[in-house]
């Protein structure tokens, strides 16, 4: 069991470095992301006021608790 925990630690270890060592595509944008968080209004608070966000209309189709925020910005 430990053999082959190792092996799989080390073909792990070596995709890690494949990827570290690739070419990485620029960042032009990021179209969405969604975060779990403790409390929505602490952390509304902090991406509005620390980083910028502002809140945008949310579909009215979702049936749990939640917000959504956008970053405008410009090149």
């Amino acid at each position: 069991m430990q053999l082959l925990d190792s092996l799989r630690e080390q073909e792990w270890k070596m995709e890690i470095e494949e990827v570290c060592e690739a070419q990485a595509l620029p960042l032009l944008s990021l179209n969405h992301v969604s975060l779990l968080c403790r409390s929505m209004l602490e952390s509304m608070q902090f991406y509005e006021d620390v980083l910028g966000f502002v809140p945008i209309k949310r579909p009215s189709s979702f049936k749990f608790n939640g917000a959504w925020l956008a970053y405008f910005f410009s090149y």
